[in-house]
């Protein structure tokens, strides 16, 4: 996992890109990087990845010093699209390299359909999410030719510039001009093999189909969740303990007064188990477990959920597919993506909060028979309406209040 992700981001989302040998030969070419490379291979290269981690991590790009967040950070939250400088290009070459993902000749977009796309999604970002992430949030940027969809790259706070720590989301436009609808099997398809089966998803309201804008608004709401928890962390456990032993520090800091220690984190209640376990450094602490049917736990815990994956043998088969849909329909999770960790969890409760239960979009999962309209499994959230899931919706409805 990146190591420059905001403390509370969202998983990364990875698709490849083709190595060939010129793309080979022009990072042999990369002086700027004053890192000598370590081996040369058929289809790959390796670089002195300590020295890269260093100019990396000490990039202008990752401090609120850096000139261009100083004047986005000024603009109203519906007018930070951010056009990739020169400096913000060499970055994201040194992430690719640094996390070994293939890239092509990396550029700002100039696509006047996806700008005007993603100038939409700013503008219909929900209100009450702005409140919370107007001081933190550092633009969205579109950039074509990197080896991942897209990902939230951190901003940190300096002594010298009196601005709050952030994040940039940065999306990659060649793997996002798909509809919405489209966008949601491209993603979901990446955690099973492939097989007898097809995904059917969707999110309807009326007759109107999906389309590029309702996507990109649906990624940038998911990203500015974790946002969120950046202006009110005791929402979730720091990003980094994700499937990890949370240390009992992490709870009694947001804990008030004499209440139990599991009470620090009231989004966690209905989804998440928290079981004594031993932190890191041997100290006391939390394993967050998923509140889900036995045969769930027994199946992720055997493969765990997985999203743009390449390795085939991780992936789920039809059959325990048929039984994650199946038994999903018993939780208080909104999606399969809101199972991978509790930080996701947020970021999908939030998004699914504003389309599904505030805007009326109907959320479908559908597995289906290849060469048949047999609909085998299906899934549609129903946390807002489940008694059991009550708890979700109130947290969300209290944080979202205007």
């Amino acid at each position: 996992m990146p190591s420059h992700l905001f403390v509370m981001m969202s998983l990364v989302f990875f698709t490849s890109v083709n190595v060939n040998a010129e793309n080979i030969q022009s990072k042999k070419n990369l002086s700027f990087t004053n890192c000598p490379e370590l081996a040369a291979g058929e289809g790959q290269f390796t670089y002195d990845k300590t020295c890269i981690e260093g100019f990396y991590n000490s990039h202008p790009m990752t401090s609120t010093t850096f000139k261009q967040w100083q004047d986005v950070i000024k603009k109203p939250i519906n007018e930070r699209l951010v056009d990739a400088s020169t400096e913000m290009i060499q970055y994201m070459i040194l992430d690719n390299l640094l996390w070994d993902f293939p890239y092509e000749n990396i550029q700002p977009v100039t696509d006047k359909e996806l700008i005007a796309s993603a100038q939409k999604a700013l503008n219909e970002l929900p209100v009450s999410m702005r409140k919370y992430i107007d001081e933190h949030f550092y633009g969205f940027m579109l950039v074509s030719g990197v080896g991942w969809t897209g990902f939230a790259s951190s901003i940190l706070e300096s002594a010298e510039v009196p601005l709050k720590s952030g994040a940039v989301i940065i999306i990659n436009a060649d793997n996002i001009k798909k509809t919405l609808n489209d966008w949601l099997v491209f993603r979901e398809k990446t955690t099973f093999q492939n097989s007898k089966t097809q995904l059917r998803m969707s999110y309807t309201k009326g007759k109107q189909p999906s389309t590029l804008s309702e996507n990109l608004r649906h990624f940038l709401i998911h990203e500015t969740a974790h946002l969120i928890v950046n202006a009110v962390p005791s929402i979730h456990p720091a990003f980094k303990y994700r499937n990890k032993p949370v240390p009992f520090s992490e709870f009694e800091e947001w804990t008030k007064g004499d209440a139990p220690l599991s009470s620090a984190f009231p989004f966690l209640t209905t989804s998440w188990l928290l079981t004594l376990s031993t932190a890191s450094d041997g100290g006391s602490a939390y394993l967050l477990e998923r509140n889900v049917p036995k045969a769930i736990e027994t199946l992720v815990k055997t493969k765990k959920i997985k999203f743009y994956s390449t390795d085939e043998t991780a992936k789920f088969t039809d059959d325990e597919a048929v039984k994650l849909y199946k038994r999903l329909n018993k939780t208080c999770f909104p999606s399969l993506y809101a199972m991978v960790d509790y930080s996701e969890d947020f970021a999908e409760t939030v998004t699914h909060y504003f389309m599904s239960y505030v805007e009326g979009h109907n959320y479908t999962v559908e597995l289906v028979s290849k060469g048949s309209s047999k609909v085998i499994t299906s899934f549609e959230d129903d946390v807002w309406t489940d008694p059991r899931c009550k708890e979700k919706l109130e947290f969300m409805r209290e944080l979202f209040t205007n």
